[in-house]
């Protein structure tokens, strides 16, 4: 609930930063590229989850993703309480 409300404003600055500005179509055949990417990566989903109930792989993942970024995550979180001066943190 807290990660859907931040995210969510995290979208709405990043459109009213960037909302202006318009990007020009991608051609054809990179656009052809990553639909056959993307292709692949749902084959590979499909056949992990015949394997592993669907809620349990997504989990996971996440779980594998937050203890591989812990180092990146910690460093924003103590820049982020060293912003605070009350808390005295160097």
């Amino acid at each position: 609930m807290i990660i859907s409300g931040l995210l969510s404003v995290v979208k709405m600055l990043v459109h009213l930063l960037f909302g202006w500005f318009t990007l020009p179509n991608l051609p054809d055949s990179l656009l052809s590229v990553i639909d056959k990417v993307f292709s692949y990566m749902e084959a590979g989903a499909s056949i992990l989850f015949l394997f592993v109930n669907q809620d349990v792989a997504f989990y996971t993942l996440s779980a594998l993703i937050l203890v591989m970024n812990f180092d990146k995550l910690y460093k924003i979180g103590m820049w982020i309480l060293r912003k605070i001066p009350m808390l005295n943190i160097s």
